[in-house]
């Protein structure tokens, strides 16, 4: 984040974002970058690597409270008031950590509904438009099943390998059936310095334009 944080501030420029959630932020823990206009919230990884890691930011024109998670997942949220009151949460699942599905199970439990969940999930599945299928993929697909969830992906890579010039779907937006037509899902055709697309979520649901972004935006590579 640090190495390519104005990359960051021109998009927020040109999409004028209500949230920006960046995953693989590589901060030593409990530290964050400030960015002009905007209340942040970060959860590092364990250890004092500075390495995975999540943070949100909120503009300051938006009403906002953090939700506390009990998860050690790499995860925040916050509920948030616009013209509809919602739960937006950021999480990265690195691809080394075993996660189960009873974590990801217990995280969804906590967030109050409506809710919005973005972020680097490292899950593959031809749901949301990947060539292969994974066992995190499947896991993914089983929690949309059991908890009626919406995927907003339309099927567009997300990451592009720059050794293999391939293109794969690790991140996922997924979201409540009440916000499934409030949004629309689309990428940031520039990469912008990392190997991962800028997600762009276009809502109506903020007060002061009829039309603008809540947006996830990752940096896998970022301090690499």
């Amino acid at each position: 984040l640090r190495a390519n944080f104005e990359e960051l501030r021109l998009l927020c420029n040109q999409y004028n974002p209500q949230i920006v959630a960046v995953q693989e932020c590589q901060l030593r823990k409990d530290k964050i970058i400030n960015l002009t206009g905007f209340s942040g919230l970060t959860k590092s990884s364990p250890g004092d690597n500075a390495t995975g890691g999540v943070t949100l930011y909120i503009h300051k024109s938006v009403l906002f409270s953090e939700i506390q998670l009990d998860t050690d997942l790499q995860a925040v949220a916050v509920r948030v008031s616009a013209k509809k009151t919602l739960t937006v949460c950021n999480i990265y699942l690195p691809p080394s950590l075993d996660v189960n599905f009873s974590a990801l199970e217990h995280l969804i439990q906590q967030l109050p509904a409506p809710f919005v969940l973005v972020g680097d999930l490292n899950a593959h599945s031809p749901l949301w438009g990947d060539v292969r299928q994974d066992s995190r993929g499947q896991m993914i697909e089983e929690l949309l099943n059991d908890y009626n969830l919406c995927l907003l992906n339309t099927g567009e890579p997300t990451y592009r390998h720059h050794s293999h010039h391939s293109f794969s779907v690790p991140d996922v937006s997924i979201c409540d059936p009440s916000l499934a037509l409030e949004f629309d899902w689309l990428t940031h055709k520039d990469l912008c310095g990392s190997d991962h697309f800028p997600i762009i979520l276009k809502t109506s649901l903020r007060d002061d334009e009829p039309a603008a972004e809540h947006w996830k935006f990752d940096r896998a590579d970022w301090m690499s």
